[in-house]
């Protein structure tokens, strides 16, 4: 997108009611789709379904206990499914399969080089954040997700792998 098309879109953002945007240009920092995380009733049934659907085993398995979930991943290509069942009626999979009983994509995950520089960017930005610092995720790599209000209502998590810059510095 050129420059002049890219202040025409930010205009018309600032010019919306619920604007998320000020006047800044945010730079270019999502490396790859990691995964696609999709809440399930049943991890066993829906790894049983995604083996025939991907045409192999399941890639990884990992109970992240902050979230209160399990989760089974599908590498494809660069990027995975990710399952998602909840084992905490209060968790945030449990609560979206109330308002989603057959499941279904839940968020979208983008890899970062470094999650705290974008998160600073966008708090700066006004972009509304779950999280305001990074926290482990599954992996083992750094998340944090983006308000649905701020992306047209889709759960956006960021994530990274290895050591936060912040950490690497100090040392």
């Amino acid at each position: 997108m050129n420059q002049e098309k890219q202040s025409t879109v930010l205009s018309e953002l600032q010019g919306s009611e619920g604007s998320i945007l000020n006047d800044q240009v945010l730079s270019r920092h999502v490396s790859h789709i990691d995964h696609l995380g999709i809440a399930v009733s049943s991890l066993s049934e829906a790894i049983k379904t995604y083996e025939v659907l991907l045409g192999g085993a399941v890639d990884h398995l990992e109970d992240v206990e902050d979230q209160r979930v399990k989760t089974a991943f599908f590498k494809v290509g660069e990027s995975a499914f990710e399952l998602l069942e909840a084992t905490d009626e209060q968790s945030p999979i449990a609560r979206f399969l109330k308002k989603n009983p057959r499941g279904g994509i839940h968020h979208v995950c983008v890899g970062v080089d470094d999650i705290e520089a974008v998160l600073r960017e966008y708090k700066e930005a006004g972009i509304k954040l779950i999280d305001q610092e990074p926290r482990r995720g599954a992996h083992n790599k750094w998340v944090a997700f983006i308000h649905p209000i701020a992306t047209g209502g889709v759960l956006l998590e960021l994530s990274q792998s290895g050591p936060l810059k912040s950490e690497s510095t100090n040392d």
